[in-house]
């Protein structure tokens, strides 16, 4: 019983770090997204160099978010394969609906400054 408990809260440990990756992730994401949008949208001008950049920044981003998501998704489930920690321990984090609509925005924003990096790419030739 000492052993399953410290086992949950190895696992609790582990999903708050990944959920904190995730955060800064995102964070990071906006504002250098921000910055380079800026640059580019006060100009009036889109360089290649900072679309390229803006490109591969938001892709690295996304990778690392990703492998964020899965090792949570991991983790619950392996909690979903332990029947005490399932019955007799309060879920590691939200499940089921509650659990998508709070990782939609780390699925999503990315998806959309790449295509807005896209866009402006075909938008307006770099001078």
């Amino acid at each position: 019983m000492e052993s399953q408990k410290r086992e949950y809260e190895l696992y609790r440990r582990i999903v708050e770090h990944e959920d904190n990756l995730i955060n800064h992730r995102v964070s990071w994401l906006l504002i250098a997204q921000s910055f380079l949008l800026g640059a580019c949208i006060s100009q009036g001008e889109y360089p290649g160099i900072v679309i390229c950049f803006g490109i591969f920044s938001t892709v690295l981003a996304y990778i690392s978010i990703l492998a964020a998501l899965q090792a949570v998704r991991k983790i619950k489930a392996e909690i979903e394969n332990d029947n005490y920690l399932k019955e007799h321990k309060p879920p590691i984090s939200s499940t089921g609906l509650i659990c998508f609509l709070g990782d939609v925005g780390a699925y999503t924003l990315p998806v959309a400054f790449l295509i807005v990096w896209i866009v402006l790419a075909f938008r307006s030739p770099s001078p």
